[in-house]
This record gives C-alpha cells, structure tokens and sequence, in this order.
C-alpha cells in the first residue's frame, strides 16, 4: 500500500470514529431529553396529587382543631433555568407564624427531589421577618421510575441508612409536612 492510501484511510478511520462519537452524543441528548421530560410529567403530577391530598387533609384538620390551614399551589412561579436547570416548584402550607414550602428541585438527567422548609417566627416579634424566624430544611423524598415506567417516591434520609431509598406514599409526605407546621407553631409560641 502507498503512503497516499495509507493516509486516505486513516482519514476514512477518524471520520467514521467522529461519526461514531456524534452518534452516540446524539443518542444520549436524546435519552436525556427524553429522562427529562418524563421527570417534569412525573414532578407536576406528584405535586398535583401532594396538593389535592393536602387540601383534603387542611379540612380534616381545620374539623379537628378548629384552626385553619391555607394549602397553596402553585405558591409562586416554577423556576426553570435552561439548559440544565435547576427546575424547581413551590407547594406552601401555612397557619399563624408557621409556614411549610414543600418544592421540587432538579438538574437536568437527576432524579426529582422534594424538599420541605418550615419557617417560623416568635408570634410576640409579628410576622415572619429575616431577623425572628427559624428555617428548617428537610430532603423528604425523590420521585424515581420504575422498571414498569410508572412514577414511585423514595424516602431520601441521610441519617437513617436503613430506610434510605424505601418506597413511600403521598400520604406520609403529606403527614411530615403538617408535623412540620405544627412544630412550627410550637416553636412560635
């Protein structure tokens, strides 16, 4: 073989490598694109059913202490920074001094996580301000895909190695954030 073929085929053999390289560059943004998508699907209808189970159990709580609860979603506009996020969405609970905000947080190609934060402020200082409120913050769960597709929460606990990554339900997401309100209330007064 001559020195000019030679040279012809190592350039044949780097332009199929870069159309290899391209191809997969291409599939895995599609793949993340598409992991992407089911994940904002997956966050709005968890956040949807985590409202509608919070609405439910604001009346049953407001039936049984007499003391209502305002249930807000959206509490403000969803953040989305583009290309790779984060993408973030904001549930509020709120009585007295107490405030929960239960919000997604994800970067683009990860698991959605949900966070919860309780602010509250001595009821003797008034209304929550920079100077008299506590900020709790607690990772309460992830939303994962199952092998059949279908959407599934996880608890997400640093502290407790053993129940890390166990499937859980709306309604203890739910629970944890009304224990919140009310140690918030606690703390309050």
């Amino acid at each position: 073989m001559n020195q000019w073929q030679n040279l012809y085929d190592r350039f044949v053999g780097l332009d199929l490598e870069r159309r290899r390289r391209e191809k997969l560059e291409r599939a895995r943004a599609e793949a993340i694109q598409a992991f992407d998508a089911w994940c904002s699907q997956a966050v709005d209808n968890t956040m949807r059913e985590i409202h509608h189970a919070m609405s439910r159990r604001a009346l049953d709580f407001e039936r049984c202490t007499g003391c209502a609860v305002q249930v807000q979603y959206p509490a403000r506009p969803a953040i989305k920074a583009p290309p790779d996020g984060p993408y973030m969405t904001f549930l509020h609970l709120h009585v007295g001094f107490s405030q929960v905000h239960l919000y997604s947080h994800r970067l683009s190609g990860a698991w959605p996580l949900l966070h919860s934060i309780l602010v509250a402020s001595d009821a003797r200082s008034g209304p929550p301000s920079l100077r008299n409120r506590t900020l709790v913050t607690l990772p309460r769960c992830m939303i994962v895909q199952r092998a059949d597709g279908v959407q599934q929460l996880r608890r997400v606990a640093p502290a407790d190695p053993q129940r890390d990554g166990e499937p859980i339900d709306v309604e203890e997401v739910v629970y944890r954030c009304f224990e919140l309100l009310v140690d918030g209330l606690r703390r309050a007064a």
